[in-house]
């Protein structure tokens, strides 16, 4: 089977890595590492969202940070504008 052709085994495998380095650093840092609703690694003390999104067989990733939320929005994943929410 060509290298093109073979299904894709590591990205799960990628994205468990992922977030458990975001949650290592996030615990070593003293806060409290959390997934959010959609099971992306969260720090809410920090404001950051590590989103996971396919490309393929390709997994990407990318951090989402936001600012002082805590006036309007109970957690990080609620600050998420609607149209990234459906970049899966």
């Amino acid at each position: 089977m060509s290298q093109s052709a073979r299904p894709s085994v590591a990205a799960p495998r990628g994205l468990a890595m992922l977030t458990a380095e975001c949650h290592r650093y996030v615990h070593d840092g003293g806060l409290e590492p959390r997934i959010s609703v959609e099971g992306d690694a969260t720090s809410e003390e920090l404001g950051l969202l590590v989103r996971a999104q396919r490309a393929g067989d390709i997994l990407l990733s990318r951090a989402f940070f936001v600012g002082d939320f805590q006036d309007w929005a109970q957690t990080v994943h609620d600050c998420v504008p609607a149209d990234e929410r459906d970049i899966r």
